[in-house]
Protein backbone atom coordinates (compact mmCIF):
# COMPACT_ATOMS: atom_id res chain seq x y z
CA UNK A 1 0.00 0.00 0.00
CA UNK A 2 1.30 3.65 -0.75
CA UNK A 3 0.46 6.40 0.71
CA UNK A 4 1.21 10.18 -0.71
CA UNK A 5 1.52 13.10 1.73
CA UNK A 6 1.31 16.65 -0.20
CA UNK A 7 2.92 19.59 1.72
CA UNK A 8 6.18 21.81 2.22
CA UNK A 9 9.58 21.16 3.52
CA UNK A 10 12.40 23.62 4.05
CA UNK A 11 15.77 23.11 1.81
CA UNK A 12 18.87 24.77 2.70
CA UNK A 13 21.68 26.36 0.86
CA UNK A 14 22.80 23.32 -0.72
CA UNK A 15 20.08 21.90 -2.16
CA UNK A 16 19.18 19.21 0.58
CA UNK A 17 15.50 18.84 1.65
CA UNK A 18 15.13 18.97 5.30
CA UNK A 19 12.30 15.64 6.16
CA UNK A 20 11.68 17.33 9.98
CA UNK A 21 10.30 20.56 8.35
CA UNK A 22 7.53 19.10 6.65
CA UNK A 23 4.01 20.76 7.19
CA UNK A 24 1.02 20.46 5.00
CA UNK A 25 1.08 24.04 4.50
CA UNK A 26 3.90 27.29 4.32
CA UNK A 27 2.94 28.29 8.05
CA UNK A 28 3.21 25.13 9.71
CA UNK A 29 6.62 24.49 7.43
CA UNK A 30 8.13 27.51 8.25
CA UNK A 31 7.58 27.79 11.96
CA UNK A 32 9.22 24.16 11.63
CA UNK A 33 11.62 25.57 9.72
CA UNK A 34 12.59 28.99 12.25
CA UNK A 35 13.59 26.02 15.04
CA UNK A 36 15.71 24.35 12.41
CA UNK A 37 17.41 27.08 11.01
CA UNK A 38 18.01 28.89 14.78
CA UNK A 39 19.65 25.44 15.42
CA UNK A 40 22.17 25.87 12.62
CA UNK A 41 22.78 29.36 12.44
CA UNK A 42 22.77 29.95 16.33
CA UNK A 43 21.58 31.55 19.11
CA UNK A 44 21.99 34.95 17.72
CA UNK A 45 19.69 33.94 14.97
CA UNK A 46 16.88 32.95 17.55
CA UNK A 47 17.15 35.71 19.61
CA UNK A 48 17.28 38.72 16.11
CA UNK A 49 14.35 37.09 14.85
CA UNK A 50 11.86 35.62 17.44
CA UNK A 51 8.51 36.98 16.90
CA UNK A 52 9.85 38.11 13.77
CA UNK A 53 8.11 36.12 11.46
CA UNK A 54 8.36 38.03 8.22
CA UNK A 55 12.12 39.81 9.06
CA UNK A 56 13.43 36.06 9.45
CA UNK A 57 11.63 35.00 6.22
CA UNK A 58 13.27 37.77 4.45
CA UNK A 59 16.91 36.84 6.10
CA UNK A 60 16.74 33.24 5.46
CA UNK A 61 16.05 33.59 1.88
CA UNK A 62 19.21 36.09 1.65
CA UNK A 63 21.10 32.90 3.01
CA UNK A 64 19.45 30.55 0.58
CA UNK A 65 16.96 28.56 2.56
CA UNK A 66 13.76 28.22 1.09
CA UNK A 67 10.17 26.35 1.70
CA UNK A 68 9.53 24.24 -1.13
CA UNK A 69 6.28 22.50 -2.38
CA UNK A 70 7.27 18.55 -1.55
CA UNK A 71 5.25 14.87 -2.05
CA UNK A 72 6.52 12.53 0.48
CA UNK A 73 5.38 8.62 -0.88
CA UNK A 74 5.16 5.95 1.74
CA UNK A 75 5.45 2.56 0.57
CA UNK A 76 5.06 -0.26 2.96
CA UNK A 77 8.24 -2.56 3.25
CA UNK A 78 8.26 -5.90 1.62
CA UNK A 79 9.32 -8.97 3.70
CA UNK A 80 11.42 -11.18 2.00
CA UNK A 81 9.18 -14.42 2.29
CA UNK A 82 6.76 -11.88 0.19
CA UNK A 83 9.41 -11.99 -2.75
Amino acid sequence: MTVNYDGYCLKTPHGRIVSCTFGYDKQDCWARAFEFIATVEGAEWRRRYWKRWDASKRAAKKRGWKIVPVEIIEREARSKEDA
